[in-house]
């Protein structure tokens, strides 16, 4: 295999890609009309087979704007996990009376999709003799 490029390591944390095609309106200067890519360290790296016994290197990353307008989609879908996991976070705080000044139990909340979404709610006595419900790990006690 023979590599067709190369790149440094401060090149994989951030790379300036021009953004000058990206609408504007006209209001921006030439120097606003960049944008950068950031590696997007909470996605995996991956390779994929090409044709004719090739592999490509697929570096997940986010595409921002010389202002932190997000270019591309993953953005928005990043900056709105933070939010909800930053929401969550203070309601979990008020459930769970922590008082002022005290670090809470809580401190990120993590978001996940799938084809069912389900907890169960039950007291602890009946949780005990469920199996079924330890088994799956979405049971709230």
């Amino acid at each position: 295999t023979t590599a067709i490029d190369a790149f440094s390591g401060s090149q994989l944390l951030q790379a300036e890609p021009d953004a000058s095609s990206f609408p504007s309106g006209g209001m921006r200067s030439t120097f606003e009309a960049r944008g950068y890519t950031v590696w997007d360290t909470t996605s995996p790296m991956f390779i994929q087979e090409g044709p004719h016994g090739t592999s490509v290197l697929y570096i997940p990353s986010v595409f921002i704007s010389y202002n932190g307008d997000a270019l591309d989609e993953k953005t928005v879908l990043l900056r709105s996990t933070a939010q909800v996991s930053k929401a969550c976070c203070e309601l979990l705080s008020l459930i769970e009376s922590v008082p002022v000044g005290a670090q809470p139990r809580t401190n990120h909340v993590f978001t996940t999709l799938g084809t069912e979404q389900e907890y169960f709610l039950i007291d602890r006595s009946l949780y005990s003799l469920r199996p079924d419900l330890k088994t799956t790990g979405r049971t709230l006690i």
